[in-house]
């Protein structure tokens, strides 16, 4: 298994778009489902989601999040009718469902991206809880990837928990972390990757036993 193999599109039924930037106001504005006699703006609107959602689907996670990062990019300032913001709801979603429907490749792309609105939403002076519930999401998401081998995923979790994102957490599980990552590097053959995220849970731990060994391993 490599550090972020590569999976196949899902398809998978459509559902009520998901965007966690974007305000309860914003959505009932322009979703359908907020009223009763949608305005033919809302009707369009969502029309461009559904069709931006099959498209989503039929792509791999790497690229859902790739024209994510692009639609982001494109869309300041921030126009909530406008394509790309369309776009963004309807690509998140489906990374979102397809991670927590437990596709591994997906659950890692979905943590990314949600860490990465977690930070919007820290910017933008959301409330400490919203942001706090965030990071959660972000952290199962990575854990999904985890649990399935991805030292990408792992080392995401190590570098969120030494951040302070779940609490206060000791250095020595923030360095277990990382030592898993480097041991699923290790078995993906990224010794490069591997070494990297020993020598990251040496600096959180210098007397760790576990990624001790894995130094001398990966220097014999």
């Amino acid at each position: 298994m490599s550090s972020v193999p590569s999976e196949s599109p899902i398809r998978r039924p459509l559902r009520p778009p998901y965007a966690a930037m974007f305000t309860t106001l914003a959505a009932c504005l322009l979703f359908v489902g907020c009223s009763d006699a949608p305005t033919p703006a809302q009707s369009a609107f969502r029309e461009k989601v559904g069709t931006y959602r099959i498209e989503a689907d039929a792509k791999p996670p790497a690229a859902v999040f790739q024209t994510i990062d692009r639609a982001m990019a494109s869309a300041e300032p921030y126009d909530p009718a406008s394509d790309d913001s369309a776009r963004v709801i309807a690509y998140k979603a489906s990374l979102d469902e397809r991670g927590d429907d437990g596709d591994p490749t997906s659950a890692y792309y979905a943590g990314r991206d949600r860490s990465r609105t977690c930070r919007w939403m820290a910017s933008h002076g959301n409330e400490a809880e919203n942001i706090a519930r965030c990071w959660q999401r972000a952290l199962s998401a990575f854990k999904t990837a985890s649990v399935a081998g991805l030292g990408a995923a792992s080392e995401q979790i190590a570098a969120l928990l030494a951040d302070g994102r779940a609490g206060n957490v000791s250095r020595p599980e923030v360095a277990a972390w990382y030592v898993n990552a480097a041991s699923q590097y290790l078995k993906a053959d990224d010794r490069n990757a591997a070494s990297i995220a020993v020598s990251k849970a040496l600096t959180q731990a210098p007397d760790d036993a576990a990624a001790l060994r894995l130094q001398k391993t990966l220097t014999e």
